[in-house]
């Protein structure tokens, strides 16, 4: 049996000082690096101060052109476009008839409710046609006056001509003395309004 040749390990005194200047070489070369690494993070990370706070909500910016239109116009003072029971209509009436004056036209009070079909239907006809809408105001401040069973506005319409008919349309010139009292039926052709005959009650014939 051949003996082994046995190799015998160099103390770990022996050992480390002959790897020594590598290692310390190779821990510079790592020290460097781990400097960079460590550098370079930095740079890019968050701070710490703002790890688990909340985000700062940021405002909209608000586009050049939104709400305007090629044709938008500013709101017409002392118009009312909307039934409003618990609204002053005396006192509505008197803005209207400012704005009139001070624009050259005249008021055009819409008495009637939401709850009439009548009244509805016309809404609905002057939002379907814009061009409509905009011949209503070329001539007058339209202002809606409510009647119903919650305000019938008594005080307010005891001035005007007495109500046969819902919707009323009641044209007042610049002094607020009535020039015409329309009812709604005057518009009606086959039992619904007529787009026709309501342009040419706007345009005063």
């Amino acid at each position: 049996m051949h003996e082994a040749a046995l190799s015998v390990p160099a103390s770990p005194r022996s050992r480390c000082a002959e790897a020594g200047p590598a290692v310390r070489t190779l821990g510079r070369s790592h020290a460097r690096n781990a400097l960079a690494l460590t550098l370079a993070l930095a740079a890019s990370m968050v701070p710490l101060s703002a790890i688990g706070a909340e985000p700062r909500p940021v405002a909209p910016t608000a586009s050049p052109s939104a709400g305007t239109t090629a044709d938008a116009r500013p709101a017409d003072p002392g118009a009312v476009l909307r039934y409003d029971a618990a609204r002053d209509a005396a006192a509505d009436i008197d803005r209207a008839l400012a704005a009139a004056a001070a624009s050259g036209r005249r008021v055009l009070l819409i008495v009637g409710g939401d709850w009439c079909k009548d009244c509805r239907e016309l809404d609905a006809m002057l939002a379907r046609e814009p061009a409509l809408a905009q011949a209503r105001d070329a001539r007058y401040v339209p202002v809606k006056v409510y009647v119903g069973s919650d305000n019938r506005n008594e005080r307010v319409l005891a001035r005007y001509p007495k109500l046969n008919w819902v919707p009323t349309l009641i044209e007042l010139d610049a002094g607020g003395n009535v020039t015409r009292a329309t009812a709604s039926t005057e518009f009606h052709s086959a039992e619904r309004l007529d787009p026709v005959r309501v342009r040419a009650f706007f345009a005063g014939s």
